[in-house]
């Protein structure tokens, strides 16, 4: 459909993270008209090929919906959720006091009068239509937040009203089971921030080791993997990873905190605007290659002085990475280029069949990431550090992402040990590929497409019956239309990712 190539790609003048609620109402306002100018015009058989709108990108856009009114059909929403989450935690607990039947009961009713209480609390409320939280309490991600539904609950003093139930012994294996499983869970999510920040600034032996033993007598346990190094909070409330990885006594060298401040201000597109003229985009887009040049640079001065350090490399093997490092760099900023004039000629069109109409478009910024996927630089280093070395690396990154997926499913499902490692294992080899373009929505797509996934049904064998309608729960949450994974948000369906990719 035409209307959604266009919804998919176009990243606005007006990006959707603004600084006020008015501006982003008239921020959507301005996209909502735009989008209707641009579906008028002739029909198109289906299956012919748009030509006048780019190839749909794996990027999250909100299209504007109905106003927001939190009024059944929300509350019902959430009921579910808290409902399943809560029977999965039940059986949980089951699993590790051996309750009686009189116990459970009794636990099944202090569980439907705190979710009561919860939703008669949130009946009461009244949400603001310019809600600056784009996902709802009960979102993914957001169910667990300071202020999630799922986190009202357990503040409530719900361990002590359960303690109440137990017996002496239950009490002490109740309170070691917590202990284990924060313990567990933090390790998944260490893990995962630590493969993210060793992706940009190759940590060494020393700095990763230095930050493990920060928790928990410096930082208290993780509780969540939602660290980058550009945090966002209208979807998912991201924490800075400088927080984490620049505590002291952790010193970088120079090569790393030069790749820190690239970091800091990286832009994930590049936008253009009509009223500028055509010829501009092209000038724009030369200019944004030698602009690249330079962070690439840094990006392979921070790749070669890790793997020179690590794997004590002759001058000769560095003198081969560095010309290497130029060659793939060259390749990938053309191919880049490459990509992107097809879809300037597609606005240059639009311009031509309306002329005089200002509007603004945005294409994906060359990610210094494809570096490592280039082959002149990825033989290279496997040249310098041997290829059974170069794939374990790569190995312990699925490993990192398999286990954030685990701890996910872990917190919302209650897992318990056996079905962690049986679900570990499976999703190391069948981890969803998800553009690392995707920004803020990259931990929504990769959980979106784990649960809509044709491998699910493998995941859920292993589940028990209320983690499994928990399971059903949670995937609810996301949407498929079109092919594509989305989330309802306050502002509208939220197309994340295709499915197919």
């Amino acid at each position: 459909m035409r209307w959604l190539a266009i919804i998919l790609v176009v990243q606005f003048a007006f990006h959707f993270e603004p600084v006020t609620a008015s501006a982003q109402e008239e921020a959507l306002e301005a996209i909502s008209s735009f989008l209707k100018s641009l579906t008028k015009g002739k029909k198109r058989k289906r299956g012919r090929k748009v030509e006048d709108a780019p190839a749909a990108a794996a990027v999250a856009v909100p299209v504007r919906g109905r106003a927001v009114n939190p009024a059944k059909l929300e509350r019902d929403n959430r009921q579910l959720r808290l409902e399943n989450h809560f029977k999965a935690y039940a059986g949980w607990v089951d699993h590790v006091c051996n309750l009686s039947d009189e116990q459970k009961k009794k636990l099944e009713k202090v569980l439907e009068q705190k979710i009561g209480l919860s939703q008669k609390k949130f009946g009461e409320k009244k949400i603001p239509q310019n809600h600056q939280n784009y996902l709802y309490d009960y979102s993914p991600f957001r169910f667990f937040d300071d202020d999630g539904a799922a986190t009202e609950i357990y503040k409530a003093d719900l361990e002590k009203t359960v303690h109440k139930l137990l017996n002496g012994k239950q009490k002490e294996a109740l309170v070691a089971a917590i202990s284990k499983r924060k313990r567990e869970l933090h390790s998944r999510y260490l893990n995962y921030i630590m493969e993210k920040a060793d992706k940009e600034l190759f940590l060494s032996e020393k700095q990763e080791k230095q930050i493990r033993e920060l928790f928990p007598d410096q930082i208290p346990l993780l509780e969540n993997g939602l660290y980058s190094f550009m945090p966002r909070t209208h979807y998912v409330k991201e924490k800075p990873i400088a927080s984490i990885v620049m505590h002291p006594p952790v010193a970088f060298k120079r090569v790393q905190m030069n790749r820190l401040q690239d970091l800091k201000q990286r832009q994930s597109s590049l936008t253009f605007m009509a009223n500028n003229g055509v010829e501009s985009w092209y000038k724009q887009l030369d200019e944004e290659v030698e602009n690249q040049k330079e962070k690439f640079q840094r990006a392979l001065d921070i790749r070669i002085a890790f793997i020179g350090t690590e794997f004590q490399l002759s001058p000769q093997d560095k003198q081969y990475l560095k010309l290497a490092g130029k060659g793939a760099t060259v390749r990938t900023l053309a191919a880049w280029k490459k990509k992107s004039l097809p879809q300037l000629k597609s606005w240059e069109k639009h311009v031509a069949r309306q002329p005089g109409q200002n509007f603004g478009f945005g294409l994906q910024a060359a990610d210094v990431s494809e570096l490592d996927k280039n082959p002149l630089w990825e033989h290279a280093v496997k040249k310098v550090v041997t290829e059974e070395t170069y794939n374990k690396i790569m190995q312990q990154a699925q490993q990192a992402k398999a286990g954030y997926l685990v701890a996910i499913l872990d917190t919302e499902l209650y897992l318990r040990d056996d079905q962690r490692d049986e679900i570990q294992d499976f999703l190391q080899g069948n981890l969803p590929a998800v553009s690392n373009r995707n920004g803020q929505s990259y931990d929504l797509a990769l959980l979106g497409l784990t649960l809509h996934g044709k491998k699910r049904k493998a995941i859920e064998k292993i589940l028990t019956e209320p983690q499994l309608n928990a399971f059903s729960a949670l995937k609810s949450q996301f949407t498929v239309q079109n092919s594509y994974l989305g989330i309802q948000s306050r502002h509208g369906q939220m197309y994340l990712h295709p499915l197919n990719q």
